[in-house]
């Protein structure tokens, strides 16, 4: 019986195996599935907008010579699925031209109770994230289920606020 999550359209995070990558996104490009890709970020995940069933029709036409893994949600113990804002937070600081970004592949949990903040001004402008201190500059971070990671560069203090 098929899950009634499985359904849902939302992002997915996925682990590819070294190699497959470019047949990865080919596939779900051929499918019609958006995907989200930096390779100087994290070599290994890519992330697909779609349902997981038809995530996993592209994963199983590629047959055994590409190995692609949903990242698991430690809560619900299914593939984590990504809100569209959250992604949309993540992919802007991601593409964004501010050279000190620092991509995190495992997050600290001593991160996890920091002050959640809004961006209100400058480049970063909407963004949504825990206010954290990396190289003794205060930065927002992008945090997705997995373990990953974006920070900004340095935002002002008078250039956030706290969400309550």
């Amino acid at each position: 019986m098929e899950n009634r999550l499985s359904g849902a359209s939302g992002w997915y995070p996925l682990r590819v195996s070294a190699g497959g990558m470019g047949r990865f996104r080919q596939a779900l490009e051929s499918s019609g599935i958006e995907s989200y890709y930096r390779a100087d970020a994290f070599c290994n995940i890519c992330f697909a907008r779609s349902t997981e069933h038809e995530i996993d029709a592209v994963i199983s036409a590629l047959g055994s010579g590409v190995t692609v893994h949903y990242l698991w949600d430690g809560v619900t113990f299914r593939p984590a699925r990504i809100p569209a804002r959250l992604m949309r937070d993540f992919m802007t600081v991601a593409e964004s031209h501010d050279g000190s970004r620092v991509y995190l592949e495992r997050v600290s949990t001593l991160l996890k109770d920091c002050q959640r903040v809004r961006v209100t001004s400058g480049e970063y402008s909407g963004i949504e994230g825990r206010l954290v201190r990396i190289r003794k500059t205060k930065r927002v971070m992008v945090a997705l289920p997995g373990d990953i990671a974006v920070a900004t560069g340095y935002i002002r203090p008078e250039c956030m606020e706290e969400i309550l």
